[in-house]
C-alpha cells in the first residue's frame, strides 16, 4: 500500500487582483499481483483520494466545496498457455468523483437602491455517470530482444459521458538493440 499526499496552488489573475485557489489531495493506493500457477495470474489495484479545495470567496462564483472522496480501480487476469505467450482480459474504472459538494454564489440582480443580489446554494459535484474500461492483451515474446503485443479496450461512457463509447486496438512491437 502506498501513500501520498499533493499540495496544487492554483493562481488566478483578475483586473481586481490575484485569487488563489489551492487543492490539497491525499491518495491512498493498494495494489496486487498474485500467480495462482505458473500459467494463470491476477491483478488489481484501488485508489481512494481526498481532496481538499480553497475557493476564493471574495473573487469566485465558486465559493468552496465539501471534502471530495474519489477512487479508482481496476482488475484483471490472464494466462501463460505456451513459451513466451501471455493473454489476458482487464476491467477498470478510471478515476471519479464519489462524493463532494461544490457551494456557489452567483449575482441575480440588483435592488432598487443598486445592491447586487445573490442567489447562494450548493450542488453534487459527484460523477453522475461513471466509465468502465475493458481490455484484452495478448503478448509474444520471441526472444530476450524482440517482443510484440496486440491490445483491445472498450471504453463505455467515456470521461463521464452517457453513450460516448470509443474502442481501440493496437499493435506493439518491442525490438532492443
Amino acid at each position: 500500500i502506498a501513500s501520498k499526499c499533493n499540495i496544487v496552488y492554483i493562481i488566478f489573475y483578475k483586473q481586481t487582483g490575484i485569487i488563489f485557489n489551492i487543492f490539497r489531495t491525499c491518495i491512498s493506493t493498494s495494489f496486487i499481483k498474485h500467480n495462482f500457477s505458473d500459467k494463470v495470474f491476477g491483478f488489481g489495484n484501488f485508489q481512494l483520494g481526498m481532496t481538499d479545495v480553497e475557493a476564493s470567496k471574495d473573487f469566485s462564483l465558486i465559493t468552496g466545496y465539501d471534502t471530495l472522496v474519489s477512487r479508482s480501480f481496476a482488475v484483471g487476469g490472464g494466462v501463460k498457455p505456451a513459451q513466451g505467450w501471455m493473454m489476458g482480459a482487464s476491467y477498470s474504472q478510471p478515476l471519479n468523483i464519489m462524493s463532494g459538494n461544490m457551494h456557489y454564489k452567483v449575482p441575480v440582480g440588483r435592488t432598487v437602491d443598486g445592491q447586487v443580489k445573490f442567489n447562494e446554494g450548493s450542488a453534487d459535484a459527484s460523477t453522475k455517470v461513471i466509465e468502465h474500461d475493458l481490455g484484452l492483451f495478448v503478448q509474444y515474446k520471441v526472444d530476450d530482444r524482440f517482443s510484440m503485443a496486440g491490445y483491445g479496450e472498450h471504453r463505455l461512457n467515456v470521461a463521464g459521458t452517457k453513450n460516448n463509447d470509443q474502442t481501440s486496438l493496437g499493435v506493439k512491437l518491442n525490438w532492443k538493440f
